[in-house]
Protein backbone atom coordinates (compact mmCIF):
# COMPACT_ATOMS: atom_id res chain seq x y z
CA UNK A 1 0.00 0.00 0.00
CA UNK A 2 1.03 3.51 -0.22
CA UNK A 3 -0.33 6.47 1.40
CA UNK A 4 0.21 9.92 0.41
CA UNK A 5 -0.43 12.65 2.77
CA UNK A 6 -2.40 15.66 1.39
CA UNK A 7 -1.47 18.28 4.04
CA UNK A 8 -0.79 17.87 7.66
CA UNK A 9 0.96 20.90 9.64
CA UNK A 10 0.99 22.76 12.96
CA UNK A 11 0.74 25.82 13.75
CA UNK A 12 1.97 27.48 17.05
CA UNK A 13 0.76 30.77 17.72
CA UNK A 14 -2.68 32.70 18.30
CA UNK A 15 -3.19 35.97 16.28
CA UNK A 16 -5.89 37.19 18.29
CA UNK A 17 -3.19 37.65 21.30
CA UNK A 18 -0.01 37.92 19.67
CA UNK A 19 0.67 39.12 15.98
CA UNK A 20 3.33 36.34 15.30
CA UNK A 21 2.77 33.01 14.36
CA UNK A 22 4.99 29.61 13.08
CA UNK A 23 3.48 26.82 10.73
CA UNK A 24 5.21 24.14 9.82
CA UNK A 25 4.25 20.41 7.79
CA UNK A 26 2.74 20.03 4.42
CA UNK A 27 0.70 22.84 3.54
CA UNK A 28 -0.35 24.40 0.26
CA UNK A 29 1.81 27.58 0.42
CA UNK A 30 0.50 31.18 0.08
CA UNK A 31 0.72 31.64 -3.25
CA UNK A 32 -2.02 32.47 -5.27
CA UNK A 33 -5.49 32.62 -4.04
CA UNK A 34 -5.75 28.58 -3.33
CA UNK A 35 -5.64 27.54 0.42
CA UNK A 36 -6.06 24.20 -0.53
CA UNK A 37 -9.73 24.30 0.84
CA UNK A 38 -11.93 21.55 -1.54
CA UNK A 39 -15.08 24.45 -1.55
CA UNK A 40 -14.24 27.86 -0.57
CA UNK A 41 -11.57 29.47 -2.50
CA UNK A 42 -14.37 30.10 -4.70
CA UNK A 43 -17.62 29.30 -4.99
CA UNK A 44 -17.61 27.60 -8.67
CA UNK A 45 -17.87 23.92 -8.64
CA UNK A 46 -14.36 23.54 -10.44
CA UNK A 47 -11.50 25.00 -9.32
CA UNK A 48 -10.51 28.11 -11.81
CA UNK A 49 -7.29 27.96 -14.19
CA UNK A 50 -5.02 29.97 -11.77
CA UNK A 51 -5.19 27.19 -8.96
CA UNK A 52 -4.90 24.31 -11.62
CA UNK A 53 -1.66 25.86 -12.74
CA UNK A 54 0.15 27.75 -9.78
CA UNK A 55 -1.08 25.65 -6.58
CA UNK A 56 2.18 24.64 -5.05
CA UNK A 57 1.83 22.06 -1.94
CA UNK A 58 5.07 21.58 -0.36
CA UNK A 59 6.66 20.54 3.03
CA UNK A 60 7.48 24.12 4.51
CA UNK A 61 8.39 26.15 7.51
CA UNK A 62 5.99 29.73 7.41
CA UNK A 63 6.29 32.83 9.47
CA UNK A 64 3.71 34.81 9.09
CA UNK A 65 2.01 38.46 11.24
CA UNK A 66 -1.12 39.30 11.38
CA UNK A 67 -2.65 42.78 13.21
CA UNK A 68 -6.09 45.44 13.07
CA UNK A 69 -6.59 43.60 9.25
CA UNK A 70 -2.46 43.72 8.08
CA UNK A 71 -1.14 40.37 6.87
CA UNK A 72 2.55 39.37 5.84
CA UNK A 73 4.42 36.21 5.81
CA UNK A 74 7.85 34.39 4.31
CA UNK A 75 8.21 30.51 4.01
CA UNK A 76 10.84 28.38 3.06
CA UNK A 77 10.69 24.54 1.03
CA UNK A 78 13.10 22.42 -0.65
CA UNK A 79 10.98 22.13 -4.13
CA UNK A 80 10.90 19.83 -6.84
CA UNK A 81 13.35 22.42 -8.91
CA UNK A 82 17.09 22.10 -8.82
CA UNK A 83 18.47 24.11 -11.01
CA UNK A 84 21.35 21.91 -12.89
CA UNK A 85 20.60 19.03 -10.56
CA UNK A 86 23.45 19.71 -7.97
CA UNK A 87 22.59 19.44 -3.68
CA UNK A 88 19.20 18.97 -3.19
CA UNK A 89 18.76 21.56 -0.70
CA UNK A 90 15.91 23.95 0.81
CA UNK A 91 16.80 27.26 -1.45
CA UNK A 92 12.84 27.49 -2.53
CA UNK A 93 11.06 30.60 -0.62
CA UNK A 94 8.30 33.21 -0.79
CA UNK A 95 6.43 35.72 0.51
CA UNK A 96 3.49 37.86 1.17
CA UNK A 97 1.62 40.62 2.06
CA UNK A 98 -1.82 41.42 2.39
CA UNK A 99 -5.00 43.53 3.82
CA UNK A 100 -8.20 42.62 4.87
CA UNK A 101 -11.11 44.64 6.16
CA UNK A 102 -14.84 43.50 7.42
CA UNK A 103 -17.63 45.64 8.20
CA UNK A 104 -21.43 44.68 8.34
CA UNK A 105 -22.21 44.86 4.89
CA UNK A 106 -18.48 45.40 2.74
CA UNK A 107 -15.76 43.52 2.98
CA UNK A 108 -12.37 43.21 1.56
CA UNK A 109 -9.50 40.87 1.47
CA UNK A 110 -6.37 41.76 -1.07
CA UNK A 111 -2.63 40.18 -1.31
CA UNK A 112 0.08 40.23 -3.49
CA UNK A 113 2.13 37.41 -3.01
CA UNK A 114 6.02 36.24 -4.65
CA UNK A 115 7.48 32.76 -4.82
CA UNK A 116 11.22 31.88 -5.91
CA UNK A 117 10.06 29.09 -8.35
CA UNK A 118 7.06 28.85 -10.26
CA UNK A 119 7.65 25.18 -11.37
CA UNK A 120 7.55 23.85 -8.00
CA UNK A 121 3.67 24.31 -8.17
CA UNK A 122 2.36 20.82 -8.19
CA UNK A 123 0.72 20.87 -12.01
CA UNK A 124 3.46 22.45 -13.27
CA UNK A 125 5.87 20.19 -12.21
CA UNK A 126 3.68 17.10 -13.90
CA UNK A 127 3.61 19.10 -17.02
CA UNK A 128 6.67 20.18 -17.48
CA UNK A 129 9.32 17.54 -15.59
CA UNK A 130 12.31 18.73 -18.04
CA UNK A 131 11.94 22.47 -16.41
CA UNK A 132 12.93 20.81 -12.96
CA UNK A 133 16.40 21.04 -13.59
CA UNK A 134 16.39 24.26 -15.41
CA UNK A 135 16.55 27.76 -13.98
CA UNK A 136 14.24 28.91 -11.30
CA UNK A 137 11.55 31.05 -12.68
CA UNK A 138 10.21 33.60 -10.34
CA UNK A 139 6.62 34.84 -10.02
CA UNK A 140 4.28 36.84 -8.46
CA UNK A 141 0.14 36.98 -8.15
CA UNK A 142 -2.48 39.41 -7.19
CA UNK A 143 -5.79 38.67 -5.85
CA UNK A 144 -8.51 40.51 -4.46
CA UNK A 145 -12.07 39.25 -2.91
CA UNK A 146 -14.61 42.18 -2.63
CA UNK A 147 -17.90 41.71 -0.76
CA UNK A 148 -21.09 43.95 -0.23
CA UNK A 149 -24.10 42.44 1.19
CA UNK A 150 -24.99 38.93 -0.54
CA UNK A 151 -22.88 40.23 -3.79
CA UNK A 152 -18.59 39.30 -4.42
CA UNK A 153 -16.24 39.38 -6.89
CA UNK A 154 -13.10 37.93 -6.44
CA UNK A 155 -10.09 38.42 -8.54
CA UNK A 156 -6.53 36.96 -9.36
CA UNK A 157 -3.84 37.45 -11.55
CA UNK A 158 -0.51 34.99 -11.64
CA UNK A 159 2.75 35.54 -13.60
CA UNK A 160 5.98 33.79 -13.64
CA UNK A 161 8.77 37.16 -14.02
CA UNK A 162 10.40 35.29 -16.99
CA UNK A 163 10.90 32.80 -19.24
CA UNK A 164 12.42 29.19 -18.43
CA UNK A 165 14.25 27.62 -21.29
CA UNK A 166 15.15 23.82 -21.43
CA UNK A 167 14.44 20.61 -23.88
CA UNK A 168 11.38 19.05 -24.06
CA UNK A 169 10.58 15.54 -25.37
CA UNK A 170 8.23 16.08 -28.07
CA UNK A 171 8.54 12.57 -29.50
CA UNK A 172 10.36 9.54 -30.22
CA UNK A 173 12.17 7.96 -32.73
CA UNK A 174 11.52 4.40 -34.57
CA UNK A 175 14.34 2.43 -32.21
CA UNK A 176 12.55 4.62 -28.75
CA UNK A 177 15.03 7.17 -28.46
CA UNK A 178 13.47 10.33 -27.27
CA UNK A 179 13.30 13.32 -30.01
CA UNK A 180 13.72 16.73 -27.66
CA UNK A 181 13.45 20.86 -29.04
CA UNK A 182 14.50 23.62 -27.01
CA UNK A 183 11.38 25.55 -25.68
CA UNK A 184 10.58 28.45 -23.86
CA UNK A 185 7.67 28.77 -21.05
CA UNK A 186 6.53 31.94 -19.24
CA UNK A 187 3.46 30.71 -17.57
CA UNK A 188 0.50 32.94 -16.85
CA UNK A 189 -2.85 32.71 -15.83
CA UNK A 190 -5.57 35.28 -14.84
CA UNK A 191 -9.57 34.34 -13.37
CA UNK A 192 -12.64 36.45 -12.38
CA UNK A 193 -15.30 35.39 -10.49
CA UNK A 194 -18.75 36.89 -9.63
CA UNK A 195 -21.28 35.48 -7.25
CA UNK A 196 -24.40 36.10 -4.97
CA UNK A 197 -25.17 33.95 -2.19
CA UNK A 198 -29.05 33.92 -0.43
CA UNK A 199 -31.51 32.18 1.43
CA UNK A 200 -34.17 30.23 -0.24
CA UNK A 201 -37.13 27.97 1.77
CA UNK A 202 -34.01 28.43 4.54
CA UNK A 203 -31.36 26.94 2.71
CA UNK A 204 -28.29 29.08 1.87
CA UNK A 205 -28.30 29.34 -1.83
CA UNK A 206 -25.91 30.52 -4.31
CA UNK A 207 -24.80 31.49 -7.86
CA UNK A 208 -21.25 31.92 -8.92
CA UNK A 209 -20.27 32.32 -13.09
CA UNK A 210 -16.05 31.88 -13.12
CA UNK A 211 -13.81 33.05 -15.85
CA UNK A 212 -10.21 31.81 -16.55
CA UNK A 213 -7.46 31.62 -18.77
CA UNK A 214 -3.73 31.09 -18.85
CA UNK A 215 -1.44 32.20 -21.58
CA UNK A 216 2.02 30.08 -22.96
CA UNK A 217 0.75 26.53 -21.64
CA UNK A 218 -1.32 25.57 -24.87
CA UNK A 219 -0.97 21.60 -25.07
CA UNK A 220 -0.67 21.29 -21.12
CA UNK A 221 -3.10 23.33 -19.55
CA UNK A 222 -6.38 24.32 -21.49
CA UNK A 223 -6.39 28.39 -22.50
Amino acid sequence: YVFTVDQAFVTIGNTVEFPLFLTGGRVVVPFTISTGAILGDTLSISDPLTIDVFETKEDAFWLGFELNGFNAGAYAFNGQTNTGGGPDIVDQFGGYVGYRWKNDNISLDTRFDAISSVFDSTNLAIAFPEALTANYAPGISAHARFGMGGFLLITEYDTALRSTRFSQVVGFTADGSPITRLVSKKPQAWMIEPSYTTEILGKKTWVALDYSQTNGLAGRFPE
